[in-house]
């Protein structure tokens, strides 16, 4: 009887954990490019919420699945050290499925980010070096005034539209293609910001900072909708000028 009782658990374990493993999966996918800080915070906002549909809501689905996937997590830990006598490294198979769903949640992110930088960087250098050059510069009318009333604020911020051969490498504005230049008071540009995605209160974006000790989340602040703090989530360096940032206005 235990025996039948072992090979039901394990058939009923890796059965759950490969379903719970795609739907979360298929869940994070949703939330790109975001981090995974943002899904999680996002999910948990939604709980708030009194007028969301509870089984509607995707984001609650998320929370969910990822109680449903620890819960098997422990389950399949919990056979493996019952049923290794017999089953030896088969027993392994539930708790390896959810390792796999991990490691591939840790990677997907990373190898998502470097993917779009990757086939974009090229134009976004020549974007960077046509305004070093000054071809490409905002004027008085492009910069975003709100932050002049507030004396610790120190940099200053202009919207640019894009050149119509690179809207495509940058969300920002109302039909895409803006991308924003932050200065110091003395008008010298620090950082230039292309955004992956934009909302009413985060965005994600690629930053390129022409002096690579710039410290980005001194300037982050009024960069998307102007709240009363700049969230930087996550950030990925990839070099000494280019990182890519999950920020949350709040």
């Amino acid at each position: 009887m235990i025996k039948v009782d072992l090979h039901r658990q394990q058939t009923l374990l890796v059965n759950l954990s490969l379903l719970i493993s795609v739907l979360l999966l298929f869940l994070r996918w949703s939330f790109f490019p975001h981090s995974s800080l943002y899904a999680f915070l996002y999910s948990l906002n939604s709980l708030k919420s009194s007028h969301h549909n509870v089984f509607l809501d995707q984001s609650i689905f998320f929370l969910l699945v990822w109680i449903a996937f620890l819960v098997l997590s422990f389950l399949s830990i919990h056979f493996l050290m019952k049923g290794f006598k017999r089953y030896k490294y088969k027993a392994v198979i539930p708790l390896a499925i959810n390792i796999f769903t991990l490691v591939l949640l840790l990677v997907i992110h990373n190898l998502t980010v470097l993917q779009d930088y990757y086939s974009n960087v090229k134009d976004r250098d020549a974007v960077v070096t046509m305004i070093k050059s000054g071809k490409l510069k905002p004027d008085d009318s492009q910069r975003i005034t709100r932050l002049d009333n507030l004396n610790h604020v120190l940099h200053k911020i202009y919207k640019l539209q894009l050149p119509s051969q690179y809207t495509d490498l940058s969300q920002g504005g109302g039909k895409g293609g803006e991308i924003n230049i932050i200065t110091n008071k003395k008008d010298q540009t620090k950082i230039i910001v292309f955004f992956t995605s934009f909302d009413k209160v985060n965005y994600t974006a690629w930053l390129y900072k022409l002096n690579p000790l710039t410290p980005i989340e001194n300037y982050l602040f009024g960069v998307g909708n102007l709240k009363s703090y700049a969230w930087l989530l996550e950030t990925k360096q990839i070099n000494d000028h280019w990182s890519w940032v999950d920020v949350v206005e709040n």
